[in-house]
């Protein structure tokens, strides 16, 4: 399934950017597109990234799931008991998004999910790191679990909750993709190894759910296109219509402002403020700083709109030219090709090793940093201080489910005579025995 991700992640920008030249009215940047060139440009930066991130995975040790369960099956009660802990800590924060942080408002339409997203407070980092990293993780391993055991109708609907669950809180931020996105680290382990006629399957139900939450949060915003039209611009013409506008700004000899200041907030917008004087306050300097914003200023959007948080998608592709130009776009290129390749190495070495926790903290890091910086731009995502701190709140929140650091910190010691192993032999007795694929 990887190698369709990334392949959607540098085939729609792709058309996108065809479909521009073709005479498409691009909504991202509110005209209409022509020939320029830049679907060549973008042909030629997709064409090194996908060769650089083939000739690194291709080196990775070859991982067939299913021969793996058959060969190392992990007690069945582990992936059972794991899940049945998660229902609860799942509809927990549910509980705390809906009620804690406000999203009931997002689902009944009483504020938009930009204003919400926006205005989540002084622990809006929470929230973020419960959608972003904890949910996915989890939901992750679960499914990384349930590879290692018999395909029966019990173990099926505890998945299948789980998954429901991580769904349902993933709506809460009021974005389409936000469900799907939740689900994605554990579907791509689950899936790992898939043919053409079951990735046509997923991606039909993955564009159904589209169309169900089209429905649900946008109908009204975008009433005189159906739900069907506006999937297809969304997966089409938006990703490529702001890369085609920057390579036109490129192109026609535009200064872009100083791209290396938008590495600076890596770590977190409150040190930054702190560090610099500077805030959202005076927007217009503090944007400069923001990539998301900056790309979205270049896209041509108005700066209230911005400050109210709405925002563009563009490419690695668009932020190499802001950076460089032609060679910060190739640079992007070899850049992604390397991320690309090596994250497809280490999921692949952690599947064939059967270290469950740590493919699901990978899988968690590659669908929410690294795909997103293919399809969206920003590279800090790579570095940021959130993610660090999300990745490792989410392995500590696995080692707690799984009951690994209570078994470690509460077991007793083996009485004389009794047979049974103590101490490290004991703490080995029960990884091997008990939990031979969640360990990091």
């Amino acid at each position: 399934m990887y190698k369709y991700v990334v392949g959607f992640a540098l085939v729609m920008p792709l058309y996108g950017i065809w479909l521009m030249e073709r005479g498409a009215f691009g909504w991202s940047v509110g005209r209409v597109g022509y020939p320029n060139g830049a679907a060549k440009a973008f042909a030629l930066y997709s064409v090194v990234l996908a060769t650089i991130a083939w000739l690194i995975a291709r080196r990775a040790p070859a991982t067939n799931t299913r021969q793996v369960t058959a060969a190392f099956r992990a007690p069945e009660r582990l992936f059972r008991r794991f899940s049945v802990h998660l229902m609860p800590v799942q509809l927990m924060f549910l509980g705390v998004l809906l009620f804690g942080f406000g999203g009931i408002d997002v689902w009944t339409g009483v504020r938009g999910k930009g204003e919400f997203r926006v205005g989540l407070g002084t622990f809006g980092a929470v929230a973020f790191m419960l959608i972003k990293y904890v949910i996915p993780a989890l939901f992750a391993y679960a499914a990384y679990l349930y590879r290692t055991c018999r395909s029966s109708s019990r173990n099926r609907l505890l998945l299948f909750t789980n998954g429901a669950l991580a769904f349902i809180c993933g709506t809460v931020w009021g974005y389409k993709a936000t469900p799907i996105s939740v689900l994605l680290p554990g579907l791509l382990l689950l899936f790992w190894r898939i043919g053409l006629r079951q990735m046509v399957w997923l991606g039909a139900l993955v564009a159904g759910s589209f169309v169900a939450l089209f429905h649900v949060f946008d109908s009204s915003e975008y009433s005189r296109i159906s739900a069907l039209e506006f999937l297809w611009i969304r997966l089409t013409v938006l990703q490529g219509d702001v890369s085609w506008e920057i390579w036109d700004q490129y192109r026609s000899g535009a200064l872009f402002p100083p791209y290396l200041r938008t590495l600076t907030p890596f770590l977190g917008n409150r040190v930054f403020s702190l560090l610099t004087g500077l805030s959202a306050s005076k927007f217009s300097v503090w944007m400069e700083y923001q990539y998301g914003f900056l790309l979205t200023y270049l896209a041509g959007v108005p700066l209230d709109l911005i400050e109210a948080g709405y925002t563009v998608t563009g490419t690695p592709f668009a932020e190499g030219l802001i950076a460089a130009g032609l060679y910060g776009a190739m640079a992007f290129a070899v850049l992604g090709g390397i991320m690309t390749g090596l994250l497809y190495y280490a999921i692949a070495w952690a599947i064939a090793r059967r270290r469950a926790a740590a493919a699901a903290i990978l899988a968690t890091y590659f669908c929410w940093c690294v795909f997103p910086w293919l399809v969206g731009g920003g590279v800090v995502t790579f570095f940021h201080l959130s993610v660090f701190a999300g990745l490792f709140g989410a392995y500590l929140c696995i080692a707690i489910l799984r009951g690994g650091l209570v078994t470690l910190l509460t077991r007793k010691p083996a009485s004389a005579g009794t047979g049974r192993p103590s101490g490290k032999l004991a703490r080995s007795h029960w990884r091997r025995v008990e939990d031979t694929t969640s360990g990091f």
